[in-house]
Order: C-alpha cells, then structure tokens, then sequence
C-alpha cells in the first residue's frame, strides 16, 4: 500500500528479501529477520527458487510485491 501510495499511517512496510546465500530453513530464516524488524517495516526472506515455485503457484502476495513494490539492488 505504501508503494502504491494509498495506505494509512499504521500500515506496515512488507520488505522482501531475496537471496540464494539464506539457511535453508525457512523457519530459521524468518525467525532472524523477525529480529530486524523495525516499527513498522517487516522483512521476509526467500531463496530465488522459492520465489519461482511461488510464481508458478500464483501466490498472491509474491506476485503484489513484484508487480507494484519498489526494487533496490544491493550490489
């Protein structure tokens, strides 16, 4: 919503994360984001097959992120 520009002042900010070098338990993984997590920006991460196995499945969430967020590459 924030990147679309039309959310409210306690929505929260979804930061995907996608790397190849994440543990490959996603668990784990998610639990030492939930760590980062500051106010209201909420990090999740995923490796790029997960992203493609999610694509392929249509899920919704994934498929909102890439279509309407915002991408920054870390070089």
């Amino acid at each position: 919503s924030r990147s679309r520009g039309d959310f409210y002042p306690h929505s929260d900010i979804d930061l995907l994360l996608i790397s190849d070098e994440f543990p490959d338990d996603w668990f784990t993984r998610q639990t030492k984001l939930y760590f980062l997590k500051l106010k209201q920006i909420e990090p999740i991460g995923y490796t790029t097959d997960e992203i493609n196995r999610m694509l392929g499945e249509g899920n919704t969430f994934i498929t909102n992120i890439l279509r309407e967020g915002k991408e920054v590459k870390i070089l």
